[in-house]
């Protein structure tokens, strides 16, 4: 057994689920089927790792940028690759972690920008820096939520077969406790959840429902023990909004005209 447990970012003590937060269940969100098998293999994101040069406790945000990107790869035909500072800094994200509302809330208020705009720099105190979050920067959020509509729900306490049925409209971003490997697969050992990573898909055999976790830490896909316990998850929905098409200005006929018209046909 390999026992390397550790907090990636994931605190659970900062989860307080409000009334006006979106539960699955509660019909809020609308239910559409984007991969019937729920197996995302194909559409895995860019791997971007959120620890590279330091640690940024940001798998909330990372996790959540993942499900987003896996989603447009396989709803929207492209695979885009958002900036995580962005998202990081607006949701106030820290080295002591963070609520995973908090980013899917920035996403859907903020919107986001591409990774290009924001690359990862070289201290964390760079990495973390407010200043850099430009009003240009906001305003090209604000443009990306013109074009798209972002939604999500909490699963609580979700079962298997509950993330298992829920993976054919979205992939699912879930709470894991982070790592703790035994024949191949990863355990919860009794220990509470640590981290927040993308499950793309499932195994289903004798031993049970096995979820695929996709790491946004160490490059790596990991597969969870069916009794690995999942304290919270959550579903996204995207949809592209339809774009205002210019009216044009319909001219103005004068009664002048109108009646040269009349003479015209009457003559012709």
């Amino acid at each position: 057994m390999k026992n390397e447990l550790k907090n990636y970012g994931f605190n659970p003590e900062l989860i307080e689920i409000k009334p006006e937060e979106y539960v699955f269940g509660a019909e809020k969100i609308p239910m559409v089927v984007i991969k019937p098998d729920g197996q995302y293999d194909d559409f895995l994101p860019i791997y971007e790792p959120q620890a590279e040069k330091y640690e940024t406790s940001g798998c909330t945000v990372w996790g959540s940028q993942n499900q987003a990107e896996c989603y447009f790869k396989k709803v929207f035909g492209f695979e885009p690759n958002f900036a995580e500072i962005f998202n990081y800094i607006l949701a106030g994200v820290t080295l002591a972690g963070a609520n995973p509302q908090n980013a899917y809330e920035s996403i859907r208020n903020d919107g986001v920008v591409d990774n290009a705009l924001l690359p990862i720099p070289d201290t964390y105190e760079q990495f973390s820096n407010p200043k850099q979050i430009t009003s240009e920067l906001k305003a090209k959020g604000k443009q990306w939520l013109e074009q798209y509509d972002f939604k999500h729900e909490w699963l609580i306490v979700p079962t298997k077969e509950q993330i298992k049925n829920t993976l054919p409209y979205s992939p699912v971003a879930i709470a894991v406790t982070a790592w703790i490997e035994q024949d191949g697969l990863y355990i919860d050992n009794g220990q509470p959840n640590t981290h927040w990573c993308l499950c793309y898909g499932y195994i289903e055999d004798e031993r049970g429902i096995i979820l695929k976790i996709f790491d946004s830490y160490d490059h790596s896909k990991k597969l969870l023990h069916p009794d690995h316990k999942i304290s919270v998850a959550k579903r996204i929905y995207i949809k592209k909004k339809e774009q205002p098409t210019e009216l044009k200005e319909t001219p103005k006929i004068s009664w002048w005209s109108l009646l040269l018209d009349f003479i015209k046909a009457i003559f012709a």
